[in-house]
């Protein structure tokens, strides 16, 4: 019962988050969009701005009613001849991808010119314009200037090139704009993003504060690639080391922006990289998400071969032989199924993962329908381009991307303090192995010696009988003293009651005689005590080996260990002392370790097994000693 309200408790929040994250990309749509900003626009390709817009208003987005002349590069010269044969339509920038204006039956490929005429303040001022991504070649004038060129777009010459160029310019009154485009690739054609227009401090600031924020959401992913590489590598981790492929990927898709900015690049192989990142990470996410949910099945494997050889039919699409026919046509509606496909695929396994109480997956799940809400307002509001921001896809990609971090960044500090306890629950064993092995050997070597002795009675006894026949007292006083002296040896050291205590004192006895270390112990232990035999020798092991790794560790001054073992009133105190010389180094109130980077182990576990028995424990420093008390109270 209490599972399936649990359930209800997380989806009520899912929506409620996915409402909120819907109102955000709402808000983005209409506040972070060029096509919502409230300002002039031009009418049949002439673009009217007064000083009071300016004044109202810091830069424009000119989008519609551009001057269009299709299979034309015409220069301003080609304008002063006043053509008369030359078709002309007006255009709104970002309304088609190519040239084939939406008719599927014509080639995206070709030339065209746009034109624009701005009618400024007479008042001379410097502006700018941007132009983002004009595919694929392009020459710009202003008036009759060429003012940039990007590849070139003329016959017997073409060369494509791609990036962000901004053109400054002072003007004032009528300046007109002629942009000449060509473009020989079928994935997009001439202008298709609306450029930026303004003075040029605050085109400038713009395009600024867009890269900043970009920039530093490549960077957050660029950490978090640093990072998991680290877990991949350390703790051997497939998901982590799929996650970092993701990572990757995800800024290759969105590094674009950044890129054209720096670097006029070709359109191959950089578009191609693009867009098979695009689609690789939808097939890396799906693999992450059957790793992480544990998904094995038949369906799962041939999923993830679906979508990679969709990643692979992504590269095929790149080709120059792919053009507005059916290859074309098909591959459009596959970019389709595959969003689909991957969001219900992903929000499926989350809420079965979910439904089976995996909590961890609650997050996930969120992140996962909020990269499907992403994916439908792509598909509800295609004349979306940001200002400041990124692409509907690029914010729940992001989301999908954090959704994944944080569930795996759970499940590895899990796996990775399930190994760290094992490690030292293994060390923890060697050692008692250890104690074991050195304590059962010592047994040995007494029993061999009290065979030995046996064997040697009756030679003894029949040596005395004849030495008392004799009345040789002399002599069997003589021969007394040499047998007890050779029995002396065999006399065991019992330092307590406590077998478990006795052994582990005994061991580090020996090593410390090995090092020439004055170990001293005064125990007081009854055979049985309240802990755990477990707890006790843990207990014990630590405190005494760092006690000892501290006096092997000296150069100068004599080493020294103390142990003082005492149960009464059911009450256990114990407390062990050292001398040392190496600095003992805190942080946050923990000692750190001298064998690596982090907390000593060895104080963690001890403070653990005193705090599960409502104990204290502490620890002091006085002249060149290191105190350890441990107070365990077992009163009911």
């Amino acid at each position: 019962m209490k599972k399936i309200s649990d359930l209800k408790k997380t989806m009520v929040l899912s929506l409620l988050a996915l409402f909120c994250f819907a109102l955000l990309l709402f808000f983005l749509y209409h506040y972070d969009n060029k096509y919502f900003q409230k300002s002039p626009q031009p009418v049949s390709g002439q673009y009217y701005l007064t000083e009071e817009d300016f004044k109202e208003q810091s830069v424009f987005f000119p989008v519609e009613d551009w001057a269009f002349y299709p299979n034309a590069l015409l220069t301003p010269l080609d304008f002063k001849n006043q053509m008369s044969d030359v078709f002309i339509q007006f255009v709104t920038i970002g309304e088609y991808n190519d040239f084939s204006m939406g008719r599927p039956r014509t080639s995206p490929i070709g030339s065209a010119t746009y034109r624009l005429t701005l009618h400024l303040p007479q008042k001379p001022a410097f502006y700018s314009i941007a132009l983002p991504e004009v595919f694929s070649s392009y020459t710009f004038y202003v008036n009759d200037d060429l003012a940039v060129q990007v590849g070139d777009p003329w016959t017997g010459s073409y060369k494509d090139a791609v990036g962000n160029r901004v053109v400054s310019f002072e003007g004032s009154g009528k300046v007109t704009l002629t942009l000449c485009v060509t473009n020989r690739n079928h994935f997009y054609s001439g202008l298709i993003y609306p450029p930026v227009f303004g003075t040029s401090q605050d085109v400038q600031h713009l395009l600024t504060v867009k890269l900043v924020l970009r920039s530093a959401f490549l960077m957050l992913l660029f950490t978090a690639t640093i990072l998991f590489s680290y877990f991949a590598f350390k703790i051997r981790d497939k998901r982590a080391g799929i996650f970092v492929l993701i990572c990757l990927t995800t800024m290759g898709y969105t590094a674009y922006p950044v890129v054209f900015s720096i670097w006029t690049l070709p359109v191959q192989p950089w578009y191609s990289l693009e867009l098979f990142c695009l689609y690789a990470t939808y097939f890396l996410t799906l693999s992450l998400q059957n790793n992480l949910c544990g998904i094995s099945s038949k369906a799962a494997k041939i999923s993830e071969i679906a979508l990679l050889t969709f990643c692979a039919a992504a590269l095929l699409y790149t080709f120059p032989f792919v053009n507005t026919g059916l290859p074309h046509s098909v591959f459009v509606i596959l970019v389709r199924c595959v969003k689909y496909f991957t969001v219900g695929y992903l929000l499926i396994s989350s809420f079965k993962t979910v439904a089976d109480g995996k909590s961890s997956f609650n997050f996930l799940l969120v992140s996962t329908a909020a990269f499907g809400v992403s994916v439908a307002f792509d598909r509800l509001f295609p004349l979306y381009e940001p200002i400041y921001g990124g692409w509907f896809l690029e914010y729940g990609g992001f989301f999908l991307v954090f959704g994944f971090g944080y569930v795996l960044w759970q499940e590895m500090t899990e796996a990775y303090r399930f190994q760290m306890t094992f490690t030292e629950e293994k060390n923890q064993l060697t050692r008692q192995i250890a104690i074991q092995k050195a304590h059962y050997l010592e047994l040995t070597e007494k029993i061999d010696e009290a065979i030995h002795i046996r064997h040697d009675e009756r030679h003894h006894f029949r040596t005395i009988y004849t030495l008392l026949e004799n009345k040789d007292f002399e002599a069997m006083e003589k021969y007394l003293k040499s047998c007890q002296e050779k029995t002396d040896h065999f006399t065991q050291t019992v330092f307590c009651q406590n077998m478990i205590s006795d052994a582990i004192f005994k061991y580090y006895q020996t090593q410390s005689d090995a090092k020439k270390i004055d170990f001293q112990v005064m125990a007081e232990l009854p055979p049985e005590l309240p802990l755990t035999d477990t707890d006790l020798s843990i207990l014990l092991s630590n405190l005494i080996e760092n006690a000892y790794e501290a006096c092997v560790r000296q150069k100068t001054s004599d080493p020294l260990i103390r142990i003082v073992a005492k149960y009464q009133r059911k009450q256990l105190m114990l407390r062990i002392e050292n001398s040392y010389e190496t600095p003992v180094k805190m942080k946050n109130g923990d000692y750190l370790s001298t064998k690596h980077d982090g907390k000593g182990k060895g104080t963690i576990s001890v403070r653990r097994i005193v705090e599960s028995y409502g104990g204290i424990v502490n620890f002091k420093i006085n002249s060149q000693i290191f105190q350890v008390s441990v107070l365990l109270s077992f009163m009911e």
